[in-house]
């Protein structure tokens, strides 16, 4: 089950809002018909989050992936949900 609270254009997710998903894990952010776009934060259950740049609902432009403990996984360029590495 899926819980947002936030602005809804045409029955979907546009603007800013905030989703909650039954496993815990939560996005609040930029929405465009109905996907995750702009700047946003993800959060998953085991304290795993990614802040910065969505678009078309994937990961997309500047962003940083941390672990619970604030570890750093990933500084930088995401292209289409990938980690933009070069390799």
């Amino acid at each position: 089950m899926v819980a947002y609270s936030g602005s809804v254009v045409c029955g979907k997710a546009h603007g800013q809002g905030k989703e909650a998903i039954a496993n815990k894990n939560s996005y609040e952010g930029g929405w465009v018909q109905g996907k995750k776009h702009g700047f946003g934060m993800y959060i998953w259950s085991n304290g795993r989050k990614y802040v910065g740049e969505w678009e078309d609902g994937l990961r997309h432009g500047q962003g940083k992936e941390t672990l619970g403990n604030g570890s750093v996984v990933y500084d930088g360029l995401w292209f289409k949900g990938k980690k933009a590495t070069g390799d």
